[in-house]
């Protein structure tokens, strides 16, 4: 995957920079590797604790996966650091009525 390889080559240069492990994590979960995704999202949250959508993104992908709470969890942290994170709230609406 030709996205996969610009982001890999951008982390060999500044492999603290978040937005690549964010944009791996779309590329993983445009695969359904939904496990890699998990895990490149998460690295960019801990790299910017700041990036709302990152956890939006982990809170789809739990969601997917059936964990509505952990899903829960993670809109609201998006939602706290954005509250005027439209993506946010509807995914937490639609998490909420599903639980």
């Amino acid at each position: 995957h030709e996205g996969l390889k610009c982001y890999q080559e951008a982390l060999e240069y500044n492999p603290r920079y978040a937005p690549a492990y964010y944009n791996i994590g779309v590329v993983f979960s445009e695969l359904q590797d939904f496990e890699a995704a998990l895990e490149y999202y998460s690295k960019a949250v801990s790299l910017n604790p700041l990036y709302c959508e990152a956890y939006c993104n982990l809170g789809v992908i739990y969601k997917k996966q059936g964990e509505l709470e952990k899903s829960i969890e993670q809109y609201l942290k998006a939602i706290s650091v954005n509250p005027n994170f439209s993506i946010a709230r509807h995914n937490l609406a639609i998490a909420y009525t599903d639980f």
